[in-house]
């Protein structure tokens, strides 16, 4: 990835004003707040119900819902997490995948599928779209870590030996 693509990046991960420490829900409160609609975190069976992604963003007027794998380990489920947010965080219009393409009943039982505004899946974005996904979800990450390492006391520096709050298990 070219050092260009990193800058620009680190000045959108720098606007965001990441938690210090960093708390992936204080950062996706902060998000939410900042669209103006909840973001809610939804484990799934990825490779029955997204033919293979990790993760799937679904805006509804209301809501943003993200979907992670649920079979993979935490630090994994971040990094999803962080990648799906990267696309929230730089939202291009009718960039997704049609709703319809997807069996939304599966996905959220509880919804009316006339509520889903767009869905944004990995075959609806550009190569470059992804890399740019990627490079923010990949700042996040490094942001936890580096916080991590600064909390003091016994749980910070075994943080800090384990990979930060990384691995903690997804709520």
């Amino acid at each position: 990835m070219s050092r260009e693509l990193r800058k620009r990046c680190q000045r959108l991960v720098d606007e965001l004003g990441l938690p210090q420490p960093f708390s992936l829900e204080l950062f996706l409160a902060q998000l939410g707040n900042r669209r103006g609609r909840r973001i809610r975190l939804l484990p799934i069976q990825t490779h029955i119900a997204l033919s293979g992604q990790c993760g799937l963003w679904i805006e509804t007027e209301e809501v943003d819902f993200i979907f992670y794998d649920e079979d993979t380990t935490p630090f994994h489920q971040r990094l999803i997490i962080a990648h799906e947010c990267a696309h929230i965080i730089r939202a291009v219009p009718n960039s997704g995948m049609a709703a319809e393409s997807l069996d939304m009943s599966q996905l959220l039982p509880h919804l009316d599928p006339s509520l889903i505004q767009r869905v944004l899946g990995r075959d609806g974005y550009t190569n470059a779209q992804e890399e740019e996904a990627e490079m923010i979800a990949s700042l996040i990450m490094d942001h936890d870590i580096r916080t991590a390492r600064a909390r003091p006391g016994v749980m910070g520096r075994l943080e800090s030996v384990l990979g930060a709050g990384s691995h903690r298990p997804l709520k």
